[in-house]
């Protein structure tokens, strides 16, 4: 009798056939979770250098209504002279001089304009940096024309707020802080990147 033909083909048992191992090696991480932690840092970061140039706006903004009004200024100077200075210290005048209290008040907040336009200018260089060493010139164009464009949008909204006006001299304090602060912040940058270079980064 003559052998059947060979095929080619060895058929083994099942049971001899080993079942194939789906699970991931703990070494490997699975995409979702990968993913989810890079959307949390991202988050983190943007938090970290955009979210303080987002409040500082937003303080300004109320700060533009009838909460920053002369006023409202004037009643808390007094009320710090007279934390720092009690009327039972000063026997001889107990009130403070109107005219006084309201020269400082003026003072007070024309230093405050330029200090929060000066501050709007860093926080716009910072979260457009990003956390970059080099300063990018880009980086200043946009930061001084959002602060400026920011401080013209503000004297609009005084102008339209009850109890409160806004003037070109405002806007006039208001570009000086940012020239000012934009100064410093050009002289910082070239300060570390004389730095680096001197320690051959």
């Amino acid at each position: 009798m003559a052998p059947l033909p060979y095929t080619g083909a060895v058929t083994a048992p099942a049971e001899d056939i080993p079942a194939a191992d789906t699970r991931l090696p703990e070494s490997v991480t699975p995409l979702s979770a990968h993913a989810g932690r890079r959307w949390v840092w991202a988050l983190l970061r943007f938090l970290l250098y955009v979210g303080p140039l987002l409040a500082w706006m937003a303080l300004i903004y109320l700060l533009s209504t009838e909460l920053g009004g002369f006023e409202e200024s004037l009643g808390y100077i007094n009320a710090i002279l007279d934390y720092w200075v009690p009327p039972a210290t000063r026997p001889y005048q107990p009130a403070i001089d109107p005219t006084f209290l309201m020269q400082i008040t003026l003072v007070l907040r024309r230093y405050a304009a330029v200090l929060c336009y000066g501050v709007l200018l860093v926080l716009s260089v910072r979260a457009l940096q990003y956390g970059r060493a080099n300063l990018k010139p880009l980086s200043v164009v946009i930061a001084v024309l959002l602060s400026a464009g920011f401080a013209a949008m503000d004297l609009w909204h005084r102008q339209r707020v009850p109890n409160r006006h806004g003037t070109l001299d405002d806007l006039y304090l208001n570009l000086t802080g940012i020239a000012l602060f934009l100064g410093g912040t050009l002289l910082h940058f070239g300060l570390k990147r004389l730095e680096r270079h001197l320690g051959g980064d």
